[in-house]
């Protein structure tokens, strides 16, 4: 396993497949920082599009358990995967995205969510719900068994 220093043709491989796991999948596993339990880890499906530098867009409800747990504390970690449904998950496919989730107020944002997720615009009108995004910090890519690397944010950037 791959956790020091990049070698050259796994952080290629990587940065390209993460960069098709964020533009193929339209949901992800959020991991926050309970606020009400003690900042015990908190995973929840969501839903999510990209910026034109593949920053994850997330279009919340205040009243969702995420929302105010993001409001606590904005550091966040967003999985995407195609190994789940694998016989064997552990040769799948898996990057997960480490940063932070702040509320956005670009039209463009919204305009990509929206593309993405026509069906949100039944409710991103409402109230309650806003437009979050990730940036980016780290990234931490498996492409199976034994195969895993760390990159920064500012890489998967130049991959968009």
């Amino acid at each position: 396993m791959n956790n020091g220093p990049a070698d050259g043709e796994l952080k290629g491989v990587a940065l390209a497949e993460t960069r098709r796991l964020l533009e193929t999948n339209a949901a992800g596993m959020l991991a926050t920082a309970m606020v009400e339990k003690s900042s015990h880890p908190y995973v929840s499906l969501a839903t999510f599009a990209l910026t034109s530098k593949g920053a994850p867009l997330f279009l919340f409800s205040d009243l969702a358990d995420h929302t105010r747990n993001l409001k606590a504390d904005w550091r966040a970690s967003l999985m995407v995967e195609e190994a789940s449904h694998l016989k064997n998950p552990q040769t799948g496919l898996r990057s997960t995205l480490v940063g932070t989730v702040t509320l956005s107020e670009n039209l463009e944002h919204r305009s990509a969510y929206l593309k993405k997720h026509p069906s949100a615009g039944k409710y991103a009108g409402f109230a309650d719900f806003n437009l979050y995004r990730m940036t980016v910090e780290a990234v931490h890519f498996v492409g199976g068994f034994g195969e895993a690397i760390w990159f920064d944010g500012e890489a998967l950037k130049k991959v968009f």
